[in-house]
């Protein structure tokens, strides 16, 4: 009999703690129990309160980003793409819920919709457009921890303003940034503030890029001051190098040899008035052409940029070399009027001849006259208008070459400095 009655006994005891391990075991049911009752006395319109030395302090809002994408850089519009994963952490201690018999074997729970608590009224301040992703089901986190730290996670893709400075495109360094801050709350109320690891980036994601090339990115602080009060603001920066490769062969090369091809007319016969015509005419209207495409594609900006500076000194070298065709055209019509003057006064020359004794007995100093330098070389021009062509094949292509020194050391430093 009493082996009877501490069988019995022992039944008991293994179903009354069989019970209580499930009722302690995580579930659902117990799930929602647990954010009922941390929801149901909870105010989502009242920021956290701490007291600390009897003084109210501030939420301090921890901040970092998850870099998905980068893409769409666009000079025209000064804007750029992203795509983040934005998170928020900070702390609230009317959700901490370690004390619960409910949580022994949780970390944190999921709060779903319907559930609502506190958040930052966090704005972009340099944002165009943005998108919460909603499929399929919105990209929205919400952790708690027993603690009472919150997680605040969302997925977004952003337009954002990129104010950039073209001085020295297609050589040029841009920085396009991110800008943070509380739309409604001061710093008496919220403090943002970057997370130990404020910025990571997904592998591959900034190297797709066709125009640029990502390099850096650095974090910093923006207190935002207006008329309605000082607010928190944080701010990363995105260091993009132009890639070179793409213009050199498309704006730089081609733009060289439009010159190059303008030198041509110096070999032809000053006679090939239609050929050294339409060269030089054909070879500046591609050069206007190529510069029409390269603004095209920029936005109307009141400096001079560096490719302004390659196309336009292109564009003078090309029409410096059609002026030296109508000079050479010019001198060479001279020296033809002076060649048949010349032959209509053969019969006054034979005349003259009689007196050539007159001539020899004149003083030697009447043919030692000094003659003005620049009176000489337009007398040797109009003797062999040729002869500014020849100067031409020397002078032309040394200037740009010389120029072609100036120009790759003053940018190229520029780029790297």
């Amino acid at each position: 009999m009493n082996w009877l009655c501490l069988f019995g006994t022992l039944v008991i005891l293994v179903v009354y703690c069989n019970g209580q391990t499930n009722k302690s075991l995580p579930s659902p049911e117990n799930d929602d129990k647990l954010m009922e009752s941390i929801i149901k006395s909870y105010n989502p319109r009242i920021r956290p309160i701490e007291f600390i030395d009897g003084k109210l302090q501030s939420t301090n809002v921890l901040v970092n980003m998850y870099l998905r994408s980068l893409s769409h850089v666009s000079e025209a519009n000064m804007e750029y793409q992203v795509q983040v994963t934005f998170r928020q952490s900070w702390r609230d201690y009317r959700l901490a819920w370690g004390n619960s018999s409910q949580a022994t074997f949780r970390k944190y729970v999921i709060l779903t919709s319907g559930m609502e608590i506190w958040k930052p009224d966090t704005f972009f301040m340099n944002e165009k457009h943005a998108q919460l992703h909603m499929i399929d089901k919105p990209n929205i986190l919400i952790r708690v921890h027993t603690d009472g730290l919150v997680l605040y996670s969302t997925r977004l893709t952003m337009t954002l303003s990129c104010p950039m400075n073209l001085r020295y495109y297609p050589m040029d360094v841009q920085t396009c940034g991110i800008q943070l801050a509380s739309y409604a709350y001061t710093t008496e109320d919220i403090n943002y503030i970057w997370a130990s690891d404020p910025i990571q980036i997904k592998s591959g994601s900034v190297n797709q890029l066709p125009q640029f090339q990502f390099t850096n990115h650095t974090t910093g602080y923006c207190t935002s001051i207006t008329n309605t009060g000082n607010y928190s603001c944080l701010s990363v920066e995105f260091e993009l190098t132009r890639e070179f490769g793409y213009y050199l062969i498309h704006l730089y090369i081609p733009g060289g040899a439009l010159v190059v091809v303008s030198w041509v007319s110096f070999w032809l016969d000053p006679t090939s008035v239609p050929g050294r015509v339409t060269l030089g005419v054909t070879v500046l209207l591609t050069s206007h052409a190529l510069a029409s495409g390269v603004n095209a594609i920029l936005p109307p900006v009141s400096y001079i940029k560096s490719i302004d500076v390659w196309i336009l000194s292109c564009a003078c070298f090309i029409f410096a070399a059609l002026i030296e065709f109508a000079i050479v055209t010019y001198l060479y019509s001279q020296q033809l009027s002076k060649h048949s003057d010349e032959r209509r006064n053969i019969p006054e020359r034979k005349r003259l001849l009689s007196n050539v004794s007159h001539t020899l007995d004149a003083p030697q100093n009447s043919v030692d006259r000094k003659i003005p330098i620049f009176d000489y070389l337009w007398s040797q021009l109009h003797e062999d208008a040729r002869i500014v062509d020849r100067y031409a094949r020397v002078v032309f292509p040394l200037a740009f070459f010389v120029f072609n020194i100036f120009y790759w050391l003053k940018y190229t430093r520029e780029r790297f400095d």
